[in-house]
């Protein structure tokens, strides 16, 4: 009894920690992993690299163009995915933590035994602190929204450089240039480049906070 419990509390515990978009770090890849993936980039991304389209042809400014469209259009989705299980991972562990307190709750006022109440007891408390040190140390609801706000923020940014680029020609702007340029579109919304942007962001305010406290001084006397 006491085993088969410690290893269903153990299995649920490990549940709740894993599968996390969060724990990822980046949306899923916009190329493949296998012949099974649904919607992925590699036409697109292959035309690029290699400056042709599927048929053979050079690539010109119009059929660049699309390629880089069609590949922003995986980029946009994989984001979205990613964007909305970020939100939801935290919900769903609070979720299945209250439900899985509850059970044991009622499970051990209805059993006789001292020993296997203790377990119970102890199965809560399990329980309620891995909850407590995700929301602490992992995921806050505050800094899942920072980080979000910041992978937007740098997915704008990257999109209206490349737009600007489009109404090149492809000789001013190449394929292989619109390559790297999707590419840095998908790491924009990964969460390295939103700690990246958050960091430099701060880096700014600050020096900007020094150099209008050195101005003030030259300006002014303290008493």
């Amino acid at each position: 009894m006491k085993g088969i419990f410690c290893f269903i509390v153990t299995l649920v515990v490990l549940l709740i920690g894993t599968g996390c978009a969060s724990t990822r770090g980046a949306p899923r890849p916009i190329y493949s992993t296998n012949y099974g993936a649904s919607l992925t980039a590699d036409e697109w991304l292959k035309g690029l690299t290699s400056g042709k389209d599927s048929e053979g042809n050079g690539l010109t400014g119009s059929t660049r163009n699309q390629h880089i469209f069609s590949a922003l259009a995986v980029a946009d989705v994989r984001y979205s995915e990613f964007r909305q299980a970020l939100v939801g991972d935290k919900n769903h562990t609070a979720s299945v933590s209250d439900a899985l307190v509850l059970a044991m709750t009622v499970a051990g006022a209805l059993t006789e035994s001292a020993g296997v109440k203790a377990n119970y007891l102890q199965g809560i408390a399990l329980v309620t602190g891995s909850s407590a040190i995700y929301d602490k140390n992992y995921l806050q609801s505050q800094t899942v929204s920072a980080l979000i706000a910041q992978m937007d923020a740098n997915r704008q940014a990257k999109r209206l450089d490349i737009i600007k680029q489009m109404t090149q020609s492809i000789s001013h702007y190449p394929s292989t240039a619109a390559y790297n340029d999707v590419i840095e579109y998908y790491n924009a919304g990964t969460v390295i480049s939103a700690l990246m942007g958050i960091q430099a962001a701060a880096k700014g305010k600050e020096q900007e906070a020094i150099d209008d406290t050195a101005k003030f001084l030259q300006q002014n006397t303290i008493l």
